[in-house]
């Protein structure tokens, strides 16, 4: 998200309305939305009585159906003395901060997947020119393998001379515009607390649904 990636978080459908026929089905609700990005539109000369070219529509859309997402879960148990040993308010925050680090990275994880699945080219300020985006909204994220990463003497970490940032989440590094992308997850993160055995162990169980909103696939590159 630092990058540039737009968050949209997806609230729950609305109960199913039951009909006042006993007999007839419950009422089903499937909510349309989209993550649309607005590219500039292109100009170009017509010489008098000639027809105007027919250009492609510079609207990229994704479509947002949390409920077709795919769901992620964790899992995790505390024993007894875990618990003892910190106050009901800091067992709560511990956790909760874990989970909060735990959605940021399933985000980055989500995205660079789907950037990963769309096979993106190799970089360079030629290809970037050609989609007529400014050099300030490129941004690069090194994955494990570090390819292309390099810290310059102003202790400025770059890719490609692009500026970056590190990511766990994947082993290539991804050059793009992030602000035309984003992960749409449901605003609702399940979390269960169980009870596991006798001896008091803590089983903390949780489910949230996310998935990778990518219009345009084509305003991100390889590292090489």
């Amino acid at each position: 998200m630092r990058a540039g990636a737009r968050l949209v978080s997806v609230a729950d459908a609305p109960e199913p309305v039951q009909s006042t026929n006993p007999s007839a089905p419950p009422a089903l609700y499937e909510r349309v939305s989209r993550f649309t990005t607005i590219e500039r539109a292109t100009f170009s000369p017509v010489a008098d009585g000639s027809d105007v070219t027919v250009s492609p529509l510079p609207i990229k859309t994704a479509q947002i159906n949390i409920g077709d997402a795919p769901s992620h879960a964790l899992r995790f148990e505390i024993t007894r003395a875990q618990q003892k040993a910190k106050t009901d308010a800091e067992l709560e925050f511990e956790i909760s901060r874990s989970l909060v680090l735990g959605l940021g990275a399933l985000c980055d994880k989500v995205l660079l997947s789907a950037i990963a699945a769309s096979t993106p080219a190799n970089f360079t300020l030629a290809l970037a020119a050609a989609r007529g985006i400014r050099f300030a909204e490129l941004q690069a994220i090194v994955g494990t393998a570090g390819t292309a990463a390099a810290v310059g003497q102003d202790g400025a970490l770059r890719a490609n001379g692009i500026p970056a940032e590190l990511s766990d989440q994947a082993a290539a590094t991804v050059i793009g515009a992030w602000s035309r992308c984003g992960v749409a997850v449901n605003e609702l993160v399940q979390i269960h607390f169980e009870r596991r055995n006798v001896t008091g162990l803590l089983a903390v169980t949780a489910f949230v649904n996310a998935h990778a909103l990518l219009p345009a696939p084509e305003f991100f590159w390889l590292a090489a």
